[in-house]
């Protein structure tokens, strides 16, 4: 499955689940970054969205 995650500044990152290293808030400038490979990028969704389009299943591989 892939998630799609809006870049603050413009565009966005469609890539599939397994690509994300990790996620977190920094608490020193507020912001909301994903970490994919080597990069590292700014984002609009919280960490409650982006734990949800972690957590959430495949239905398409699952059969759900």
């Amino acid at each position: 499955m892939e998630v799609i995650f809006n870049i603050v500044g413009g565009g966005e990152i469609c890539l599939p689940k397994r690509e994300i290293r990790g996620y977190y808030k920094d608490f020193l400038t507020g912001e909301t970054k994903v970490q994919i490979g080597e990069g590292e990028y700014e984002v609009r969704e919280s960490l409650t969205e982006i734990k949800y389009l972690m957590e959430t299943r495949d239905e398409s591989i699952s059969g759900v």
